[in-house]
């Protein structure tokens, strides 16, 4: 009896190490996504007159939309995770155009949305 459930508290302990080594993979990743988008948001026009906005939107839009893009794979075998980077960078964007535009920063808005559309387009709309 004892032997089986040392078996059973040692299979626990190996399953619980390899989710936690998964989720330090999310972690990492996370922290990487949100370093890259703090990067592309000091490009927006506009960013170096409120930064603490703008870094503002980019942590509070990372923890809304990170999760969702991040794929997880839970075999055993490999780890087959990834970040839908595309789904990352549009739900952001939504999510900071929104946000500014509730918080009645029109100029912060336009600005992100102009910056997303150049770089949705490949460069800025010739007139």
């Amino acid at each position: 009896m004892e032997r089986g459930v040392i078996r059973i508290v040692i299979v626990l302990v190996v399953a619980a190490l390899g989710f936690g080594f998964k989720f330090l993979r999310r972690d990492n990743a996370g922290a990487d996504f949100r370093k890259a988008a703090h990067r592309m948001v000091s490009r927006v026009e506009g960013y170096s007159a409120k930064p603490d906005y703008y870094d503002w939107l980019v942590d509070e839009g990372h923890d809304h939309c990170f999760n969702n893009a991040y794929h997880m794979d839970y075999s055993r075998r490999r780890d087959d995770s990834w970040v839908d980077d595309g789904q990352y960078i549009e739900d952001l964007f939504r999510w900071m155009i929104n946000q500014a535009n509730e918080d009645h920063a029109t100029q912060v808005a336009a600005a992100l949305t102009k910056y997303h559309d150049e770089m949705a387009g490949g460069g800025p709309k010739k007139k």
